[in-house]
């Protein structure tokens, strides 16, 4: 799981904005389009390094990494006039809040079915089988015709 606070993406979502006012403006300069050119990759490359130091895998999903292609290109197609590193930022934190949502969900029905709660016994509109395991009923459901107060059943 990430390692990344609330108050840490802040602080990436604002770096990310400052780098694209500051590309934008430079691109008004004469060297802004080579410095951009130059900056853009080296900006990736930390970028990568950043969210793998902080827990949040780059690799393992790629399409985090392209995420990161795709802000380049975006910049190359509109002649650097619109710097999206604030886009890919957005792209990767709304990945890893549905990714760490996804492992608490996880955790939570692992948690729940190691509890000595009773299960349920339909699952998708099928009866499931008692547990065999479950001692709690050790008598027959149907005891000389008569079945027993609440249905007898676990």
């Amino acid at each position: 799981m990430s390692k990344i606070t609330k108050k840490e993406w802040t602080g990436v979502f604002a770096v990310a904005g400052a780098l694209d006012v500051i590309q934008w403006v430079i691109d008004f300069t004469g060297v802004g389009i080579a410095v951009n050119e130059v900056a853009d990759p080296i900006i990736g490359v930390i970028a990568l390094g950043y969210f793998e130091w902080r827990g949040v895998s780059m690799i393992k999903h790629m399409s985090r990494a392209l995420s990161l292609l795709g802000a380049t290109a975006l910049e190359d197609l509109t002649g650097s006039i619109a710097p999206a590193w604030i886009i890919d930022v957005w792209y990767i934190h709304k990945s890893v809040v549905r990714e760490e949502a996804e492992e608490r969900a996880q955790q939570t029905e692992a948690e729940f079915m190691k509890t000595n709660i009773q299960k349920p016994l339909y699952k998708d509109g099928a009866r499931q089988p008692r547990n065999i395991s479950d001692n709690s009923q050790s008598q027959p459901a149907n005891m000389n015709g008569i079945r027993a107060p609440g249905g007898g059943l676990n």
